[in-house]
């Protein structure tokens, strides 16, 4: 599905991609958000604490299974399922900037990758060549140049489903996706390829926003829930770059005492050993 050949057919089609017109629908949406007192840009909020045991709570939340499916083209959430298994990287994190990237947005991706890798112990660098994360920015014609590949190309076909219905919905800012090696298979239920979604259309700390919750959602912990907080897994938008509380998140995710394939019943007294808690 990933490798060279999507990198140099998706990079040929949006040459010169660039100015849709659609910026207007976006160009509100920091002020908007934040006299609704959303998109706080603290990473440590003092007002908002949490306890080891509130990480429990929420790593049990987010940690296992999808947090939607699309069907026929649309949106359908789904609720947790314990049965889901753990998923996670296992190996070094390749990532590309695809479409239509502002001059900054390489240094806020980089940025970002060294606060993964220290959550995770993963090994981050950008590359061209057979990268297994894109990161697509994307206006009106990239989106419909991309989709025309996803749709016409079999072998990309897996990723038609999400895009499409993200790409048709022009207040959907952002998504992201990850795809994980089946029951079975060598290294089974590691996560080996990423997708992140983001309208080129989206300015400002919307913009990184976009960038931190998608990346940080591929790295395994695929699920957003209202109980989280102070978290960028969470709808409500309350905040708007990956916390404290979240970078706890994957490095519990990561911890070598946690394998993946683990279901919630196997992960979660080992994840209460990890933070300390008493049985």
């Amino acid at each position: 599905m990933a490798g060279r050949a999507l990198i140099l057919v998706l990079s040929a089609l949006l040459a010169g991609c660039a100015g849709s017109g659609d910026e207007t629908r976006f160009a509100t949406l920091d002020t908007d958000l934040r006299a609704a007192g959303k998109l706080r840009a603290d990473r440590n909020p003092a007002d908002v604490t949490y306890t080891q045991r509130d990480l429990l709570e929420h790593f049990g939340r987010i940690g296992f299974g999808s947090e939607f499916e699309i069907v026929d083209g649309r949106y359908r959430g789904l609720d947790t399922d314990p049965s889901a298994p753990l998923t996670r990287w296992t190996g070094p994190v390749r990532y590309a900037l695809m479409g239509a990237p502002e001059p900054g947005d390489g240094a806020t991706v980089a940025a970002f990758t060294e606060r993964l890798a220290r959550a995770t112990g993963l090994d981050f660098a950008r590359a061209s060549d057979s990268p297994n994360l894109l990161v697509f920015f994307l206006d009106r014609q990239g989106r419909a140049r991309v989709a025309e590949t996803f749709r016409t190309t079999p072998r990309y076909a897996p990723l038609s489903d999400l895009f499409g219905a993200w790409a048709g919905d022009s207040g959907w800012p952002c998504a992201a996706e990850f795809y994980y090696r089946p029951a079975g298979a060598p290294s089974a239920h590691a996560i080996y390829f990423a997708v992140v979604y983001i309208r080129a259309e989206v300015a400002g700390l919307s913009r990184q926003s976009c960038i931190e919750e998608e990346m940080a959602q591929a790295m395994g912990l695929a699920r957003d829930d209202p109980a989280l907080r102070p978290s960028i897994f969470n709808d409500d938008e309350e905040f708007a770059l990956m916390t404290d509380h979240d970078a706890a998140l994957l490095s519990l995710l990561y911890d070598p005492r946690l394998e993946p394939g683990m279901t919630a019943d196997e992960a979660l007294p080992v994840a209460r050993r990890v933070l300390g808690l008493a049985d």
